[in-house]
């Protein structure tokens, strides 16, 4: 088994993670921002087994500075088809948007709110709409990927 879970700060990604390492009994992988253009680990994760990883190859498209990318969203397809073949599982940890339930960006205030962090909520807006663009639009060969409502508990498959 392998997944890696994706989504902003505050979503939620580290109680599901920790959630499933305990259920399944998985290895626990923290990529950060000095891994978030480390191809060589995200290989090397490819090779064994039983892992969840906190964060993975979308991230550096998110967060990592332009010039230190692993390459273009071509290169993100290539290393998709490896995981594909090895039948990674992504989860999209997101807010609850607007369209889904009625509620506007306020999401993002309320993840500040409860988190109790300091959270710019226009930054999470913003890096929670370059993860949609990515799984929406340039993901073309992508791994199966759940759109999870972290708020109503929907889940919603792209």
């Amino acid at each position: 088994m392998r997944i890696i879970v994706e989504g902003i700060k505050g979503v939620g990604k580290t109680t599901l993670i920790n959630r499933l390492a305990l259920i399944f009994g998985l290895q626990v992988f923290h990529c950060t921002e000095k891994t978030v253009n480390n191809t060589q680990l995200f290989e090397s994760m490819l090779e064994t087994d039983n892992w969840v990883s906190d964060r993975g190859p979308y991230g550096q498209f998110v967060y990592g500075d332009e010039h230190l990318q692993i390459g273009s969203f071509s290169e993100l397809r290539k290393l998709e088809v490896k995981m594909l073949e090895k039948e990674v599982l992504v989860i999209w940890m997101t807010p609850d948007h607007k369209e889904m339930r009625g509620y506007d960006d306020n999401v993002y205030e309320e993840i500040v709110k409860t988190r109790r962090q300091d959270y710019d909520f226009n930054k999470l807006k913003e890096e929670d709409d370059r993860f949609k663009h990515i799984f929406e639009k340039e993901s073309i060969i992508r791994p199966k990927v759940i759109r999870v409502d972290i708020f109503g508990g929907k889940k919603e498959e792209l």
